[in-house]
């Protein structure tokens, strides 16, 4: 019987609807406040069935207060110069972190959290930014070929 769930859960992970991709964090931003890293990408299926990339982050608080990423940082992605839009994704094709954008954390506490946004072609270049509300960040190139994208 262990052998036969070993077995199904195998099968499971093999067929997740990912293409999973994880390489050394890159520092997307670092401020006076906090500091976020891109850690991997994955790429998934939004709610209406389309190619999706979440872009997985850390976010640390170097600040005096709890804050969440989605409170102190905006972030964007473009592809063929174009911004891309956000994407909802459902339970299935979440991608396993430990945090959402909402989730505070106090000084010196970081969390990972992923971000979705909509692919518009098959280009498998993304330029990502994470910036404060008060300045802009670094343009950061990705590449979707890195993440088994077609």
């Amino acid at each position: 019987m262990k052998r036969l769930i070993a077995t199904a859960l195998t099968g499971i992970m093999l067929l997740s609807p990912f293409t999973a991709f994880a390489f050394e964090p890159i520092d997307a931003y670092v401020g006076d406040e906090w500091s976020t890293t891109i850690d991997g990408l994955q790429i998934a299926k939004d709610t209406d069935g389309k190619d999706a990339v979440a872009i997985i982050m850390t976010y640390t608080n170097t600040g005096s207060k709890a804050e969440s990423p989605m409170s102190t940082m905006i972030y964007r992605a473009y592809q063929d110069g174009k911004e891309l839009e956000l994407a909802y994704v459902d339970s299935d094709n979440e991608v396993p972190v430990e945090g959402s954008s909402i989730t505070s954390v106090f000084d010196g506490a970081s969390v990972q959290f992923a971000e979705y946004f909509v692919l518009q072609s098959s280009t498998p270049e993304i330029k990502f930014q994470a910036d404060s509300f008060a300045s802009d960040g670094e343009l950061i190139t990705l590449s979707l070929e890195d993440a088994g994208a077609e």
